[in-house]
């Protein structure tokens, strides 16, 4: 990664985010939300050189995107939400549909991979705009600076028709220079709604005295609600609101406000409808209707011959995410949206926000009264209390430096309990029978589906795909995922996206109601690999038996069970069809010329390295007895770290820009480089190595960068390594004795400094070397993840989040292998910067009887996104987080915790944690600038990017090169094996 436009940049010419933010602030964007990340910091820069715009940097992507929704609809103003490439546009997703659905204006912006990259299955990289698609007006994407006529049409239309629009930008589109003939686009003023004209008045009236009629509430609240209830009583005809179930039989329906995409299913497909609405909107997928653009609240008065009222201050809004307290709700049905969009009307200034929630919901975006605390925005949070595991407000309000205590209300409404329908049961009886681990599922769709008891529930509704895509990459024959509404389905987009990237296909079982909106099938068809349908009871157990033995059959992409809702309202008969075995079936022997051309090639070479991925699973006897044939080492991708379960072959580290900077070394000397089940994705190819290459591959797509003397085995990749060691294996003779890796000295001094993430992994590599037992290490997302992959190789199960890189991937990962998997011990490495779905989930590990040890790597920033900023020539702006006391946190969910700030206490606080069977939480304090120096060649443009930024970051930049020069230092002592 390097900025191919440098000096440009540095010298301050026009780039494409530079316009960008321009436009918004033209649009009078006031502030954009989102988490900083690789393909968006340019934007991030860009907009923090402006005065007239603030970034609000977020724990969460969805929760940006909620902010968002909630300034545009307190404002009128244009909502605008960004995330990176990959996982931050799929959490996008579910807060585009909440604007969406509710008719709010709102503008998401994800990065996308460099345009070069687009289609060669990049690391993060997926379609986003068509994922965007079911859940927007207009989803497109950008490719070159001279399309920025399509960024500002989206704008417009979301400003303008007041509704969802989402645009993907490729990072390297964004701090492009972009020329002046595409600059300066006009601002179309929004056009001020007023009475409608005589005729359109006559319309409808005409229209009103129908002997068919209804009146349907579409986004209307406040006055226009009173209105229309006092048009219902004059016309005797009934009054419904949108976001109520059901269908209304009238012929004639008079929609008041801005029409909801739900309408669709609360109207007869023969109805005539007729709006009075202040913005048009000629979107599709939308029953025709006749539209009065006008002032409706005075349009409404005119019909009612009533003068308005003098205008009320409005001096407090109520957000709920309860069905039994009035107030502002999620029209998508997000759990816990209350909070953001609470956070986000704020900052709009009009009003203050009350929060009015539980406990389950509020956990659900907790790590955002981090960003409250940032904002200084004026909320007040009322927690009801019931069961919810928050045993302490107090230690809760500590925990992330409140000003404003959270008012615990005694819950006075008893929460309902609704019977199972029997073809519930049916249904988590077959899910039991046929999947190799307990059915994931969230607290919230539980409820929904009281039947499912036997599912295995999480505390956080993005976690259960997560939990599911982490019990096959352990090693689980089947797992799977169940959601009931469509928000719930956004919400485990990550997880979904993580298991089908990574090869490691989960059964994804949607529960339809018939008020179900969202088109499930089209939003999973890019990684989607099989669909079932559950329509006929008669016909069900068949279809689930079908679709979980599919899970099990070789597959890069998830199988997705459609359960219609209609189905479960009668217990499902036996069938008799026994349920299709898919046996792996291993690709037919490679060609034997190109068998016999590698052999010769590993007979002539001096130098051989062998790099291992995802495709090696299951080889590794073979590669052990390889590379002691050849007597050279054998080094793992993040993929084939993940697959191979010998630690032994992990001893000599692993490759890529995140390895271990002595397996680089090792080959990039290598004579030759055997690649074994290597994929494309990340950085798999750029290893440095100069001399002659033999992939072997099933996957035709990882051929096609190799060289005219590099050898190509298109093949199986067990029947190519049993026919290397056969023809290569010598006469018996003695045993070469393997050198083991060297280890490290410990120095003193280090033991009493201020904590670094890179010795804390070692000192967990080195107290897993010790535990009497199986353990199992997860990471999340950042520059803990690239200190776990190079230091942490003595634990005998990984579970990693690859090739799409999800944050908060480590906890429920954490979780679910100490609930079904042998492991004895599992640890949980994660940054301070997924702490939305961390803080929630450790709940989730309560009553676990296996040590499990969530370590929260918390150094106060997003520290990858800082260097990734730096190393573009671009001064840090956005990767600071505020303080989050973890520890407190954790002891008010009920998991004992301990908070340290050496190396010394941390090797006790592990040691402690590891000695009993219960969660346990470190918050380690970990210094900032600890800064990873990248395994490979470095750009010189990279080395100028450095000094460039420090130069405009002042006396904060002379620190982090300061600290930057010294990590150089231990990196090059510990390629030596010497203490730094």
């Amino acid at each position: 990664m390097h900025n191919r436009h440098l000096f440009s940049n540095a010298l301050g010419r026009q780039r494409f985010a530079d316009e960008l933010v321009d436009y918004l602030i033209a649009l009078g964007v006031e502030y954009i939300f989102g988490m900083p990340a690789e393909s968006v910091n340019s934007l991030v820069h860009a907009a923090s050189q402006r005065s007239e715009i603030r970034v609000v940097t977020t724990r969460h992507e969805t929760a940006a995107a909620l902010m968002a929704v909630g300034y545009a609809k307190a404002s009128g103003r244009l909502g605008v939400c960004f995330g990176t490439a990959g996982p931050g546009a799929t959490n996008l997703v579910a807060g585009a549909y909440e604007a969406y659905l509710g008719r709010v204006p709102l503008l998401a912006i994800s990065g996308q991979v460099p345009v070069a990259s687009i289609g060669r299955e990049a690391f993060q990289e997926i379609d986003s705009e068509a994922l965007f698609k079911p859940c927007t007006s207009s989803s497109v994407q950008i490719q070159a600076t001279s399309q920025f006529e399509r960024l500002a049409r989206s704008a417009v239309l979301a400003l303008h028709e007041s509704t969802a629009c989402h645009v993907a930008i490729p990072g390297d589109v964004l701090y492009a220079p972009i020329a002046a003939a595409h600059t300066g686009w006009n601002v179309p003023k929004l056009p001020e709604p007023g009475l409608p004209s005589k005729e359109e008045f006559s319309s409808v009236a005409e229209f009103l005295e129908s002997g068919d009629l209804a009146i349907m509430l579409s986004c209307a609240d406040g006055a226009q609600a009173q209105l229309a209830e006092a048009l219902s009583r004059r016309l005797c005809c009934s009054l419904t609101d949108v976001r109520v179930p059901g269908v209304l039989s009238a012929g004639d329906v008079l929609v008041v406000g801005r029409v909801s995409p739900l309408l669709k299913q609360r109207v007869a497909g023969h109805a005539n409808l007729f709006e009075l609405t202040d913005r048009r909107f000629a979107g599709g997928r939308l029953p025709y209707i006749r539209q009065v653009v006008c002032d409706v609240e005075a349009t409404l008065h005119k019909i009612l011959d009533s003068q308005p009222e003098p205008e009320k201050v409005v001096t407090d809004t109520v957000f709920t995410d309860l069905d039994d307290v009035d107030g502002i709700y999620s029209m998508a049905g997000i759990p816990g949206a209350a909070l953001p969009l609470a956070l986000g009307a704020a900052l709009a200034g009009n009003a203050r926000s009350t929060v009015v929630t539980d406990g389950a919901q509020l956990g659900q975006f907790v790590a955002e009264l981090s960003t409250l605390v940032s904002t200084n925005a004026d909320v007040q949070i009322r927690c009801l209390k019931g069961t919810e595991k928050f045993s302490s407000t107090k230690q809760l309000e500590s925990a992330f430096g409140l000003q404003h205590g959270i008012i615990a209300v005694p819950r006075q409404t008893p929460s309902t309990r609704r019977d199972p329908r029997p073809g519930e049961r049916s249904l988590a009886q077959h899910l039991e029978n046929n999947l190799a681990a307990p059915v994931q599922i969230s607290e919230f769709c539980a409820s929904r589906l009281p039947g499912l008891s036997t599912a295995q529930r999480s505390a956080n509704a993005q976690a259960p795909s997560m939990s599911a895509a982490a019990l096959r990459k352990a090693g689980c024959p089947s797992a799977g995922t169940l959601v009931a509404t469509g928000a719930a389905l956004l919400l485990q987009l990550n997880g979904i996206y993580d298991a089908a990237l990574d090869h490691a296909p989960i059964l994804v079982v949607t529960v339809e109601a018939p008020d179900w909106q969202l088109d499930a099938g089209r939003l999973l068809d890019e990684v989607c690999s099989a669909s079932y349908v559950v329509d006929d009871p008669a016909t069900a157990a068949a279809t689930v038996r079908q679709a979980c033995a599919a899970t099990t059959a070789p597959s890069s992409g998830v199988v997705h069970l459609r359960v219609r809702g209609e189905a479960l309202n009668s217990q499902w008969p036996d069938s008799q069809c026994a349920a299709t075995q898919f046996v792996y079936m291993r690709t037919p022997a490679p060609d034997e010329s190109a068998i016999t051309e590698a052999i010769a090639a590993l007979r002539d070479a001096e130098r051989v390295a062998i790099v291992a991925g995802r495709g090696a699973a299951g080889c590794s006897e073979l590669l052990t007895s390889l590379s002691a044939v050849l007597d050279c080492k054998v080094h793992l991708t993040m993929g084939g770290d993940s697959v191979i379960d010998d630690p032994g072959l992990r001893a000599y580290g692993r490759v890529g820009g995140s390895g271990d900077l002595r397996a680089y070394h090792a080959l990039a000397k290598a004579d030759v480089l055997l690649l074994v089940g290597v994929s494309n994705r990340g950085s798999a190819f750029d290893l440095g190595a100069a001399g002659r290459s033999i992939v072997v591959n099933t996957d035709p797509n990882a051929l096609l960068r190799l060289r005219d003397r590099d050898v190509a085995v298109l093949g199986d990749a067990m029947a190519t390594l049993e026919a290397m060691v056969d023809r290569l294996r010598p006469s018996p003779g003695p045993e070469k004795t393997s050198q083991s890796p060297r280890r490290c000295r410990r120095s003193r001094w280090a033991e009493r400094a201020p904590l670094r993430a890179s010795r804390l992994t070692q000192a967990i590599n080195e107290e897993l070397a010790r535990f009497d037992g199986t353990s199992t290490v997860c990471a999340d997302v950042g520059v803990n993840t690239l200190w776990v992959y190079r230091y942490i190789t003595s634990m005998t199960r990984s579970i990693w989040s690859a090739s799409f890189g999800t944050m908060g991937f480590a906890v429920p990962a954490a979780i679910t292998a100490a609930k079904n998997t042998d492991t004895q011990l599992a640890v949980a490495v994660a940054g301070d910067g997924g702490t939305s779905v961390t803080l929630n989930q450790i709940q989730s590990s309560t009553g676990v009887a296996k040590p499990v040890v969530f370590v929260v790597v918390n150094n106060l920033a997003l520290a990858a996104i800082k260097f990734e900023s730096e190393i573009m020539g671009w001064p840090d702006r956005g990767s600071a987080v505020p303080d989050i006391e973890f520890a407190q946190y954790a002891t008010s969910v009920g998991i004992e915790s301990r908070r340290v700030d050496t190396l010394c206490d941390f090797r006790a606080a592990f040691r402690e944690a590891i000695s009993a069977p219960r969660p346990y939480l470190i918050d380690a304090r970990c210094v900032l600038n600890d800064a990873p120096v990248q395994a490979g060649k470095k750009h010189w443009r990279q080395v100028i990017g450095f000094f460039v930024a420090w130069s405009k970051e002042g006396r904060p930049g002379a620190r982090t090169f300061g600290e930057v020069t010294r990590a150089v230092i231990r990196g090059k002592l510990y390629e030596k094996g010497l203490p730094g």
